[in-house]
């Protein structure tokens, strides 16, 4: 058992890749271009890179070492990291999701982004993933080409190490749209959820909030991403749509959800007419999804407690990590809570995860093990 003997599912963490390393997995013009890649062009980079994410050398990704040494973990940047990084924290199984791969609706020719996401799932599951470790993936769908991004998912989820797949919308059409079917209905056809994972699609990508400063920047964008594509699928009926499909939010935190769950209520009893597959009140649908931890919001253990009453936190949180990303949580930051029953802890520190994604008998069977 890994944390404090819980069973530990890491439901998001993040493998900072060598972009050349997956060069040779391409096919077509990708290939010479991601074998030459020189970090300025084929793919836009990082929002966080206009700023100074890590504070002049002050803020570091990964941790530091019990002899005050600096880790040579710096960042996940070879598979080796992976089994390292999950016996320091106490994960049993980790879900890793390629870092470059969150902007790839950036991509606007659907061609060149179908074939990086061909070509990453590949990499991944060849060089990175072994389910015996526990290390898993998603595989992301990209919504430039939807039918594509389904046949993807067919081509890839028998694979033992996709555990979900991660959609991300693009900037100009938010995730309720119909367009978005075919990954859907594939999803649901193997049994995978839908990983929704904040990026920056907020305002510094939008056309009437630019902010000078990361700080600003990190506070909003995650949780704006997030709430665009809630209110999105819950109010255009996919939960309607396709039954039984799990959907999963991740790197927001959980404050945000409380408001917007009230908010939508309050405007669906006014105008239910413009929601009409929608057969019971928006915060109900909301409390059918899973949210991801990290980054867990400081406040007082009193309010803190209401926000995981409010959301029914031990049955709809996940522990995740975020490692090793700067503002990463350790699982004692949601395991160590005080408040917490017993079988809720043990449910958000992995059973809800192992209800939810699509991991291997293997992997499951491990929580009963002694």
């Amino acid at each position: 058992m890994g944390y404090r003997g819980l069973y530990v599912v890491d439901v998001d963490a993040h493998y900072l890749e060598r972009v050349r390393g997956f060069a040779e997995y391409l096919r077509g013009p990708a290939a010479e271009r991601f074998a030459d890649w020189s970090g300025q062009y084929h793919m836009p980079a990082l929002v966080g890179d206009q700023y100074d994410v890590m504070l002049h050398g002050r803020t570091v990704r990964g941790a530091a070492s019990g002899k005050g040494e600096q880790d040579e973990m710096l960042g996940m940047s070879s598979p080796k990291d992976i089994p390292q990084a999950m016996a320091r924290l106490g994960i049993d199984v980790i879900v890793m999701l390629p870092t470059y791969m969150l902007m790839v609706e950036y991509v606007r020719n659907r061609n060149h982004a179908m074939d990086i996401c061909n070509g990453y799932i590949d990499y991944m599951l060849d060089s990175v993933c072994d389910v015996e470790k526990g290390i898993y993936t998603l595989v992301v769908a990209t919504g430039r080409d939807p039918e594509r991004a389904a046949k993807l998912i067919d081509r890839v989820s028998d694979h033992p190490a996709v555990c979900g797949v991660s959609m991300l919308g693009s900037p100009e059409l938010p995730l309720g749209a119909e367009v978005y079917n075919p990954i859907y209905e594939a999803a649901r056809r193997h049994g995978l959820p839908i990983v929704l994972h904040a990026n920056f699609l907020g305002p510094d990508l939008s056309t009437f909030a630019k902010f000078p400063s990361f700080v600003e920047s990190h506070a909003l964008d995650m949780t704006w991403c997030n709430q665009v594509q809630l209110v999105s699928i819950v109010m255009e009926g996919v939960l309607e749509r396709f039954p039984g499909l799990d959907f999963v939010f991740q790197e927001s935190g959980i404050t945000w959800i409380a408001g917007l769950m009230y908010r939508l209520d309050t405007e669906y009893m006014r105008r239910r007419v413009e929601a009409p597959l929608l057969r019971k009140l928006p915060s109900e649908y909301i409390k059918e999804f899973h949210f991801g931890t990290q980054p867990m919001e400081e406040m007082s253990r009193g309010h803190l407690k209401a926000f995981f009453e409010m959301l029914d936190g031990e049955n709809t949180f996940m522990y995740a990590s975020d490692w090793p990303h700067f503002d990463y949580d350790e699982p004692g930051a949601v395991a160590d809570l005080p408040f917490l029953s017993d079988e809720g802890r043990r449910k958000i520190m992995g059973e809800n995860a192992l209800r939810v994604f699509r991991f291997t008998e293997r992997t499951v069977g491990r929580k009963a093990e002694p």
